[in-house]
């Protein structure tokens, strides 16, 4: 009864293992068809080169940020995305201060 049951046993983890590779491979050529779509028909990387060539740098909580934010929900809504929102989000914000200076003091004395 033990050998029937180990033989039942390792036929059914065959048979799944054939189902896990079956899907696999329909996985796998469902995901190329997804990424040849995007290469050759979308607007992915003219999006792309827009907000880093028209917007640039996008340091938080700047005016850039924000104007990238826009223009990233305005390709949304273009793209056909039923609904697009913003949500309120606190960033904080460095401001450059006035320039320091450093100095060291050897023997008491300033060195620059």
């Amino acid at each position: 009864m033990k050998k029937f049951l180990i033989i039942i046993y390792c036929l059914g983890l065959s048979l799944l293992n054939y189902a896990q590779n079956a899907n696999f491979k329909k996985d796998s050529i469902t995901i190329k068809k997804i990424a040849d779509e995007v290469m050759i028909n979308s607007y992915a990387y003219e999006n792309l080169r827009y907000l880093c060539k028209k917007i640039g740098h996008r340091l938080s909580g700047s005016a850039s940020a924000a104007k990238a934010v826009l223009a990233t929900k305005k390709m949304l809504e273009n793209a056909g995305a039923d609904t697009v929102y913003l949500q309120p989000c606190i960033v904080p914000h460095w401001v450059r201060g006035e320039k320091e200076e450093g100095y060291f003091l050897i023997d008491g004395k300033k060195k620059i």
